[in-house]
């Protein structure tokens, strides 16, 4: 996350201040003069000689030492770079003036700012959301044999690599993940590996895609279900299949279902850097692949209706 640095002179003085404060290595190496406590000695003095810094800092008086033997023009350049470096604002555009260009400043202002909180300072905060349960009008898992001919005659090409996504799409009404879920966990035995009804899969499945933002111009239920089905491609191939037991290909085929469930629209840095829950929660550390993976066993476990992994060790 972005912070205020302050300017590098401030920065080495508290640095001699801590090592002036720190640990008296003498006193503590003098109480015995054996080689471990030479030993003590040595490393205590590397310790006490070492600068920590942040790699910011670290720019920051590399391009301060830069300037001293600069010409006038790339002084003045790099003092502007300091300036911008200093901010809170490392990773938030600078927009132009209304004028400029009208069109682009509202498209980008409400990407900017759809769906999130603005709080003091830089910090953003994406609004806290509740997982969905079954939504109602699903409460009656579809089957197989249940599947409207449109929707069937559709994903009859599904094996296929030119298999058109985008129609499944129009056909199930935008919910494609749990069509083609249930054609291809069924093609590749999936309640048979998992040792589970037919029907806690479809409520899994159904479960899982209403997770997923419709919103979202891209990492929406769609998109799960594209991924699901180029899995599934490549696990029929011969040269795949050696490679794999019966658990990698239903392993693949579960993490292709969920890989991005819930996705809030904006990457692992925007949410960083603005500060969001979910960048706190995982500690600025593969932040929304954590909360994905976390969410499908949340979902997957909380109920006994939609828990796939009930039956098996």
């Amino acid at each position: 996350m972005s912070s205020v640095f302050p300017p590098p002179d401030i920065q080495s003085s508290k640095h001699k201040d801590r090592r002036k404060g720190s640990l008296d290595v003498k006193s503590i190496t003098s109480r015995g003069s054996d080689g471990s406590s030479q030993r003590r000695h040595s490393s205590m003095a590397r310790i006490h000689s070492m600068t920590i810094e942040a790699p910011i800092t670290k720019v920051i008086n590399i391009i301060n030492q830069a300037q001293e033997s600069s010409p006038m023009p790339v002084a003045e350049a790099l003092d502007r770079v300091l300036e911008i470096l200093r901010t809170t604002e490392l990773y938030s555009p600078q927009l132009g003036t209304k004028d400029e260009d009208p069109h682009t400043n509202d498209l980008v202002g409400g990407l900017m700012t759809d769906g999130l909180r603005r709080l003091s300072g830089n910090e953003y905060i994406l609004a806290t959301k509740q997982p969905h349960h079954l939504p109602s009008h699903l409460a009656t898992p579809l089957s197989l044999n249940d599947i409207p001919p449109r929707i069937a005659q559709t994903m009859e090409t599904e094996e296929s690599w030119d298999f058109d996504i985008f129609n499944l799409e129009a056909a199930t009404m935008k919910r494609p993940l749990t069509f083609l879920g249930l054609k291809i966990f069924s093609r590749f035995g999936v309640c048979e590996f998992l040792n589970c009804p037919e029907a806690t899969l479809r409520s899994w499945l159904q479960v899982i895609e209403a997770n997923y933002h419709s919103s979202n111009s891209y990492h929406n239920s769609t998109h799960a279900a594209d991924v699901l089905h180029a899995t599934a491609y490549f696990l029929c191939k011969e040269r795949v299949k050696q490679s794999l037991d019966p658990i990698d290909e239903v392993a693949a085929l579960i993490a292709a279902t969920v890989h991005d469930v819930d996705h809030p629209g904006r990457t692992n840095s925007f949410l960083c850097n603005a500060g969001s829950e979910l960048a706190i929660l995982y500690n600025d550390t593969a932040v929304l692949e954590s909360h994905h993976a976390a969410l499908a066993f949340q979902l997957t476990t909380r109920d006994d209706k939609c828990n796939i992994f009930k039956h098996i060790e």
